[in-house]
């Protein structure tokens, strides 16, 4: 649901959300004690987990995927309307699974590198809405295959990472893996940012070292930075 739907049905006010946003926010983390109120979300991306975001969110997927059994036409990716993703599904099981952050990653990865392979991309839309959350869960579930995730380094990717992670293995049993997000990368490629930030827990994470770095340093990195590159053949070259 859109934030000025959601704040009308509320309160009778379009605008009160916007206006109160880090109350509601906080609201909401009390109501719903779940992971995501605990790895540092602010207050959009706690929103956003609950399905409660500025504007509706198409999916926008790469692979080979049908809307009610019928396949789509091959073409460079796909955008679905979020009460219709539950529709989808996979037509033939793809090589890997690779989310995306940023929509720029997302469209030069399925441009240069998507036709030549056989992977299922997904856009994320960067903290990922909750039709989107289950689209990912669901398709991963299916297709059973290596699955990753491809963000930013810095705190808010960091933290998007670790939310998909959680929600994967806790609906699907998938585990995820960083696509060009690790400690050692961000060492070589990191400018400093805006200053030391705390991510939250993340302990547990497969990205807990690249946390860990950028809570000491203030390294950050955008993806958009990086060409795109396989999951299945990355090799970062500087």
């Amino acid at each position: 649901m859109d934030f000025r739907t959601f704040s009308r049905l509320a309160s009778g006010d379009s605008k009160a959300l916007e206006r109160n946003l880090s109350s509601v926010a906080s609201a909401f983390a009390c109501l719903c004690p779940q992971a995501e109120s605990q790895i540092g979300l602010d207050a959009e991306e706690l929103l956003a987990s609950v399905g409660i975001r500025r504007l509706p969110q198409p999916v926008l997927i790469h692979g080979s995927i049908a809307l009610d059994g019928q396949p789509f036409p091959k073409m460079p990716f796909v955008g679905t309307p979020a009460e219709c993703a539950g529709r989808i599904s996979l037509y033939a099981r793809p090589t890997y699974l690779l989310t995306i952050e940023n929509f720029a990653s997302f469209v030069r990865y399925v441009r240069e590198i998507g036709h030549g392979d056989d992977g299922l991309v997904i856009y994320s839309g960067g903290f990922p809405s909750r039709p989107v959350m289950e689209t990912i869960a669901r398709l991963a579930r299916q297709a059973a295959v290596p699955t990753f995730h491809w963000g930013d380094m810095d705190a808010g990717g960091v933290r998007i990472f670790r939310y998909i992670e959680q929600q994967l293995l806790a609906s699907a049993g998938v585990r995820l893996h960083p696509h060009m997000m690790n400690a050692d990368l961000l060492r070589r490629v990191g400018s400093k940012g805006q200053g030391l930030v705390r991510i939250g827990e993340v302990a547990e994470s497969s990205i807990a070292e690249l946390a860990s770095v950028i809570e000491q340093t203030g390294l950050v990195h955008e993806q958009e930075e990086f060409d795109p590159q396989s999951p299945l053949y990355a090799v970062i070259s500087l």
